[in-house]
């Protein structure tokens, strides 16, 4: 499904700068034309800008379906490693991952205090600032 309003060398070129493979003036050069030439149609030709999007994203696309293909079979082989180790710290880990992947990473109660301390400290500035505002207005 090409733009209709493309010649055949915007094609192309369109084809060549999606799959990220060459540098521009390589692309020119192997299909005939001027750098300028494909820099005005990647600048100003929003035809072709259009069509170096769509074929970006159909890549994109692609590329997302077979790595979601190979998905289950990726997870299988990992816990298979896990499970085949003999070093107990690595399958422990192993472990953790697929805990904290479903059920999350567990908070410190550290975590949480730092997190209250931090926010106290933001509290006694709007108060400080608020106060130091009103002491103006008054005066």
């Amino acid at each position: 499904m090409y733009n209709e309003k493309l010649t055949q060398q915007q094609i192309v070129a369109a084809q060549l700068l999606a799959s990220g493979e060459l540098e521009k003036k390589e692309i020119a050069k192997q299909i005939g034309i001027s750098r300028q030439t494909l820099y005005n149609w990647i600048n100003k030709d929003e035809n072709f800008k259009a069509e170096v999007d769509r074929l970006r994203l159909e890549l994109k696309s692609f590329g997302e379906e077979l790595i979601a293909g190979k998905l289950v079979e990726a997870v299988k082989g990992y816990w298979d490693l896990i499970e085949s180790t003999n070093n107990a710290r690595v399958k422990a880990e192993g472990y953790r991952y697929f805990i904290d992947r479903n059920l999350g990473k567990p908070t410190s109660k550290l975590d949480i205090e730092a997190g209250m301390k931090e926010n106290d400290q933001v509290d006694e500035d709007i108060l400080e600032a608020e106060f130091d505002e009103w002491e103006n207005d008054v005066e």
